[in-house]
């Protein structure tokens, strides 16, 4: 939606997170250019003209390098969480959030996503990991595995599993690309020259986007269809549209399996099917989370967004 607003609007957003919008832009998915924008990670910022300042404050989320914001004029504290969750592979900052703030906190801008959703099923980051890794102990088949290439924390739990079952997880250039590019936030992101990573090379728009150069620097990591068809028990392929049209649905890869790690709103085609095995976590905080929360930061004011019933925030919170 940043695409939306006036060209000159000031916007600030933390370095992860611009980094991951001018990927996106690079590719296509947004027409947003985030060149303009400001990235601030810790530090306060004054708002031009105005006495307001705000703090990000780093918080755990399934979007890379998430930040909850806490709004002040100098008497009034405005908080607002972002998207949270307390669950994922930082889950130490959500629960040392509440110590960062002041005593005083005026009004509470709180997602609840799931509030209202019947959410069953793996509720963490690890709990996805070791799942995983229990499936393919047990599975000698091919693992397709359907996840967003910009959940990193999704993309390292699944790398990890591969780790503890001496699989090979092969990626597409565009993960390859975005691993990459984000090495410099973290020395633990996996990346296609580490052992158990291969990329299949996809004939799409996303590998046509990525210049030759860089593409070369992929070429160790190299894997083919036929290395994958001989030996489909050494791999996690991840699914992109090319596999599945491809491989899957041209019945190139026989004796696959298939794992859907996302939320369940985006399946369709052959992830739609009975035979699909569903190893998920959320990317938003389950109720106890936010009741804990409103309970360490006891705001004066709750203002519920990002959630379907803004009343069910009254009868959960009591």
């Amino acid at each position: 939606m940043l695409s939306w607003l006036e060209h000159d609007t000031p916007i600030y957003m933390s370095r992860g997170c611009k980094k991951i919008l001018e990927i996106a832009h690079k590719f296509n998915q947004t027409k947003y250019n985030p060149a303009p924008a400001t990235t601030f990670d810790t530090e306060t910022i004054e708002i031009p003209e105005s006495e307001i300042s705000v703090t990000p404050i780093a918080v755990d989320h399934s979007g890379f390098d998430s930040r909850a914001f806490l709004i002040s004029d100098g008497e009034e504290n405005i908080l607002y969480s972002g998207d949270i969750r307390d669950h994922g592979r930082q889950n130490y900052l959500t629960k040392q959030f509440p110590d960062k703030l002041p005593s005083q906190i005026d009004s509470f801008i709180l997602e609840g996503t799931l509030l209202t959703r019947k959410y069953k099923g793996v509720q963490s980051e690890e709990e996805v990991l070791n799942k995983l890794a229990s499936y393919l102990k047990n599975n000698s088949e091919l693992c397709l595995i359907a996840f967003s290439s910009q959940n990193i924390d999704r993309l390292v739990s699944v790398f990890r599993a591969c780790l503890k079952t001496n699989r090979t997880l092969v990626i597409d250039p565009y993960t390859a690309y975005i691993l990459h590019e984000l090495r410099g936030f973290s020395k633990k992101l996996p990346q296609h020259f580490w052992n158990n990573m291969g990329i299949l090379f996809a004939a799409n728009s996303y590998t046509q986007t990525i210049k030759q150069e860089q593409l070369y620097r992929f070429a160790s990591a190299k894997v083919t269809k036929d290395m994958i068809r001989d030996n489909p028990e050494k791999y996690v392929l991840k699914s992109n549209g090319y596999v599945e049209s491809h491989l899957v649905k041209g019945k190139l890869l026989d004796s696959t399996t298939l794992v859907y790690s996302q939320w369940s709103g985006y399946a369709d085609g052959i992830w739609e099917s009975n035979e699909v095995h569903h190893i998920h976590c959320s990317g938003h905080a389950q109720i106890e989370t936010l009741q804990d929360l409103i309970n360490k930061i006891n705001p004066d004011m709750l203002i519920p967004i990002h959630t379907e019933d803004e009343e069910a925030f009254a009868s959960h919170m009591v």
